[in-house]
């Protein structure tokens, strides 16, 4: 076998074998820029806020693929009580365990199928770590505010 082949029956081993393996730390697709501006990536460095970080950045990078018309992975993030309705396997945001949270690993490693976005940079680390507070404290979202497509 040549490498190309072998390259190639490496990458459908991983996709069948559901991305078990995935190394640690490895980054594959670079970070994109941030959907926050300077200031609101200062000031959520003091205290997450939905309304001025997490929803920015669930809008600018998620609703995209997971509004109700597209549901990609049966997933919609349009309101509080969608996101954290449980899959097929389970919940993918749980509220106070961001480590448990399954949207926190697609979204910080772009090295297997799973990752998230599906095409496109990788969300960038500060981002990241806004989400995985915001999960932390809770994931607060105020009532009465769904997210909503940015043009």
């Amino acid at each position: 076998m040549n490498q190309i082949t072998t390259s190639l029956m490496a990458a459908a081993a991983l996709l069948v074998a559901g991305c078990g393996s995935v190394e640690q730390g490895a980054e594959t697709r670079p970070a994109g820029d941030s959907v926050l501006g300077a200031a609101q990536l200062r000031e959520s460095a003091l205290a997450v806020d939905f309304t001025r970080h997490v929803r920015p950045i669930l809008e600018g990078r998620c609703l995209y693929c997971h509004d109700r018309e597209e549901r990609s992975g049966g997933f919609v993030l349009v309101t509080r009580e969608e996101a954290l309705k449980p899959g097929p396997r389970g919940p993918r945001i749980v509220p106070g365990n961001a480590a448990a949270s399954p949207l926190l690993v697609f979204i910080s490693t772009g090295n297997h199928a799973m990752s998230m976005p599906a095409v496109g940079m990788k969300v960038p680390d500060a981002e990241v770590d806004i989400l995985r507070r915001w999960i932390d404290a809770g994931a607060p979202w105020p009532a009465g505010e769904p997210l909503r497509a940015r043009d």
